[in-house]
């Protein structure tokens, strides 16, 4: 059982992949914790006893995965998070374009490949990195992801309105053009190596995913928006309502 004083996260993990990428492809942090946590509750479950129906204990609650955590988060929308717990949460409700797989590889979320030289994804003069969005791919209140998603969290990102502690990376980007719904052209100022690590990727600290411009594109700011509390994201799990403290995905 929870310390007093821990924060629960409820977790609800569905069948049904909502983003492009299954379960097993995503934060591998998390999947380590979860495991981890998972064969802890294992351990502590030989020395109870068993009175629920089926052999279940009488807190179980089927498809339902409880993380006790020392802290409560500050937000549930990742861009304005500090902190790492927020980020883990955001791994299971969000896409990304770049993650890695489990040896580390670095692989497609809502992108078909990663860019690179040999692809054409990037440039010669290391200047210009071109995404190419999967089809499919749907917001949890069914509204189409797009490339106007990607170019619309960049702006959110810089905007110094927003309360956004981390910005490496996101700097060095020049423009974004979006010629079509799944094409992202990203022009850089300057040559940038770590770029394609650190752009909407789960490797770096303060990570940050892709939000949904139709929800939140006519906001003057994100810092106070009512997402923040009950964000629709477009990976597996799906939020519902509750407080940053005891949040329901």
């Amino acid at each position: 059982m929870p310390t007093r004083g821990a924060t629960r996260a409820w977790l609800c993990i569905s069948g049904a992949e909502r983003g492009p990428r299954a379960w097993e492809t995503r934060h591998g942090f998390i999947r380590n914790s979860i495991v981890a946590f998972a064969c802890a509750l294992l351990l502590a479950g030989c020395t109870q006893v068993r009175s629920g129906s089926g052999g279940r204990n009488p807190w179980t609650k089927a498809g339902v995965l409880r993380l006790g955590d020392v802290a409560d988060p500050d937000s549930l929308n990742p861009l304005l998070s500090t902190m790492d717990l927020s980020y883990d949460l955001s791994s299971l409700a969000f896409s990304y374009l770049v993650i890695t797989d489990d040896r580390g590889k670095l692989i497609g979320d809502l992108t078909s490949q990663v860019p690179s030289v040999a692809n054409g994804g990037i440039s010669r003069d290391g200047r210009r990195y071109v995404y190419h969005l999967r089809g499919g791919v749907r917001w949890q209140d069914g509204a189409a992801l797009t490339a106007h998603d990607v170019a619309f969290t960049w702006r959110a990102v810089m905007s110094p309105r927003n309360n956004v502690l981390h910005r490496e990376g996101y700097q060095e980007v020049e423009r974004i053009d979006t010629p079509d719904a799944r094409t992202v052209v990203v022009r850089l100022k300057r040559r940038y190596p770590p770029f394609v690590t650190q752009f909407f990727t789960t490797l770096q600290e303060g990570a940050k995913p892709i939000l949904p411009a139709h929800l939140l594109s006519e906001l003057p700011e994100i810092n106070d928006a009512a997402y923040n509390a009950l964000p629709i994201g477009s990976g597996p799990s799906a939020s519902s309502p509750g407080t940053a403290a005891n949040a329901s995905f």
